[in-house]
């Protein structure tokens, strides 16, 4: 859709000018949005946010907590023989002003993970809602949704509309 009226146009140039998510919000994102799991197997435990797999002995380890020697995170002990975790996902908004406006920015945020091999986690922002401080009317820019798809989070990450 290409904007109309003078406010979607203002609002469209001002979207093209906002910068990226932040390095300190990715880093709060990827600590926080998360269940921190490590996967008990054979008398090891792997780590779901960094894959690192680690000795650990326990006759009932399941429910127990347990700091992960790479990443440092604490994970809570689930026995499975798991070796991918694919695909969790969370949505994340990130609240911002730009000139007379508030802006709530949502990000779709998919984690996933394979034992051994390392985790990998993807941030799309996926709608941006831009509130006029002085009148409070909305305007509303989301990416597209493939229509024929079963999937409820199917962003399409070519254009805004």
């Amino acid at each position: 859709m290409k904007p109309q009226t003078l406010r979607q146009k203002e609002v469209a140039e001002l979207s093209a000018k906002l910068s990226p998510i932040s390095e300190k919000n990715v880093d709060w994102i990827k600590k926080n949005c998360f269940a921190h799991k490590g996967y008990y197997s054979k008398e090891e435990v792997w780590c779901s946010d960094c894959a690192h797999v680690f000795p650990y002995k326990s006759s009932e380890p399941v429910g127990l907590k347990v700091v992960c020697p790479k990443c440092g995170s604490t994970l809570t002990i689930e026995k499975s023989r798991k070796k991918m975790v694919t695909h969790e996902k969370s949505y994340v908004s990130v609240f911002e002003t730009k000139c007379d406006y508030q802006i709530i920015r949502h990000y779709l945020v998919d984690r996933g993970c394979r034992k051994g091999y390392g985790t990998f986690v993807s941030i799309n922002e996926a709608v941006q809602v831009w509130i006029n401080c002085n009148d409070g009317n909305k305007t509303i820019i989301a990416r597209t949704v493939h229509p024929m798809s079963y999937y409820i989070d199917a962003w399409t990450y070519r254009d805004w509309e």
